[in-house]
């Protein structure tokens, strides 16, 4: 590929046939010592001042309109967020129990319990006694009323906007490919 910057709209996938045989192989990479980017990404264009040094673009009628809400909302983006959430409780609950071993018995199982209830602000009998347990403490419940939000939000757009479903196949971008400059 020669030297420039490959705007994709969409996933590049290699299959078996673009890789010649085992005779011939097929290689991809730049040529010679030229710098080549593929960009997954689409620009964001119409950027103005909003206020002190922050700057906004306005998506609406541009392909990235939809694109944000429907990648974060939809089952993937779901099913991803209630992962690291389940991690980030087991792990929180390991840790805040290392941090607490001296002041308060409790067993694994008790730390999984205490990151779960944190995470949903119900509270439980153990409290953080320590400042590693106490700022584990704010980080589990961060990442627990993030994730509640986010389910929330999802739980509210699939009932205003029934086309965002995973279910509805998702509208085509058009967009175009910048190529690299002829050399």
């Amino acid at each position: 590929m020669r030297e420039g910057l490959y705007r994709l709209a969409e996933p590049l996938k290699f299959g078996p046939e673009d890789s010649g045989t085992q005779g011939a192989p097929v290689v991809w990479r730049a040529y010679g010592k030229e710098s080549v980017t593929l960009a997954g990404s689409l620009p964001v264009t119409g950027f103005s001042p909003w206020r002190d040094r922050i700057l906004v673009a306005d998506l609406h009628g541009t392909p990235l309109e939809k694109v944000v809400s429907r990648q974060l909302f939809s089952n993937q983006g779901l099913q991803y967020a209630a992962l690291m959430t389940m991690l980030v409780a087991v792990a929180g609950g390991f840790i805040f129990r290392a941090f607490e071993k001296s002041s308060q018995h409790m067993s694994e199982w008790d730390g999984i319990f205490w990151a779960l209830t944190t995470m949903t602000t119900l509270g439980s009998q153990y409290e953080p006694h320590t400042l590693g347990s106490q700022l584990t403490t704010i980080g589990v419940l961060l990442v627990g009323v993030s994730f509640m939000a986010m389910l929330t939000g999802a739980i509210a757009q699939r009932f205003l906007n029934p086309l965002t479903t995973s279910e509805q196949p998702d509208e085509q971008l058009q967009l175009s490919v910048e190529s690299a400059p002829e050399q």
